[in-house]
C-alpha cells in the first residue's frame, strides 16, 4: 500500500533537506506554484509567493492522489528563477511510502483528507525552526540557488516574520519535529500509515 507523509514548515526551515534524507521518493510541491504571468497577489509591490492564491493546491492534491492510487502522475517542471512552468515530467512510486514537501503542504493535505479513500493514507509533519535561523537559511539558499534576488528574498523573509500565511499553518493532527529529530519522526509516521515496515532504515 502506498502512503504519503507531507512535510510542511516555513521557507528555509529545512524541509527539502529533511525529505532527501528519509530514503523514499520525494514530490516537491514547489512545482505547483502558478506562473508569474498570471494575475497574482502582491505585497510591498512584489508578487506575494507566500499567498495561497499563488499556489495550485488542487493540482498538487490531484498529483498526490494519483501517486497513492496508481503510483504514477505527471507533474510540472517549474523554474523558480523565472517564476514559470517550463515543461512536464513523470513521477512514479512503485510501492510503499513517499514524501510531499513544501510550504503549502497543510493546504494540500486538507484537500486530500476530504476524500475518505486517501484520508487514512496521508499524514502531516511540521518542521519547526527558530525565526532567525529560518530567515537566514532562506536568504542564503535563495541567493546560492539564484531563486530570488536579495531584495525579493529579504522581502519574503520579512513577510514570513509578520504572520504565518494562509495555507501554511499546521492542522491539529500535525506531528511537529525539529531538524534534529525530523528523520525519525517522518519514518515513524510512514510506518504508522503502512507506507514502510518497521525495519525500514
Amino acid at each position: 500500500m502506498r502512503a504519503c507523509v507531507f512535510i510542511g514548515g516555513q521557507s528555509g526551515s529545512g524541509k527539502t533537506v529533511l525529505a532527501s534524507r528519509v530514503g523514499v521518493p520525494v514530490l516537491s510541491l514547489d512545482v505547483f506554484f502558478r506562473s508569474a504571468q498570471e494575475v497574482l497577489p502582491t505585497w510591498l509591490g512584489q508578487t506575494d509567493w507566500n499567498h495561497l492564491c499563488c499556489f495550485d493546491a488542487s493540482a498538487a492534491a490531484r498529483a498526490v492522489q494519483a501517486l497513492l492510487f496508481s503510483g504514477e502522475t505527471e507533474i510540472p517542471e517549474y523554474d523558480l528563477a523565472s517564476d514559470r512552468i517550463v515543461g512536464r515530467s513523470n513521477m512514479s512510486v512503485v510501492s510503499g511510502g513517499f514524501i510531499a514537501e513544501g510550504v503549502f503542504a497543510p493546504a494540500v493535505i486538507k484537500i486530500c483528507s476530504m476524500a475518505p479513500t486517501t484520508a487514512n493514507r496521508t499524514g502531516l509533519v511540521m518542521l519547526e525552526a527558530g525565526l532567525i535561523r529560518t530567515a537566514t537559511s532562506k536568504v542564503r539558499r535563495d541567493l546560492a540557488e539564484s531563486r530570488l534576488g536579495l531584495r525579493r528574498s529579504l522581502a519574503a523573509a520579512v513577510r514570513l516574520a509578520v504572520r504565518t500565511p494562509d495555507g501554511q499553518g499546521p492542522s491539529p493532527d500535525a506531528v511537529r519535529c525539529t531538524r534534529e529529530d525530523g528523520i525519525a519522526v517522518v519514518r515513524r509516521v510512514l510506518v504508522d500509515l503502512g507506507g514502510v515496515d518497521a525495519t525500514h532504515r
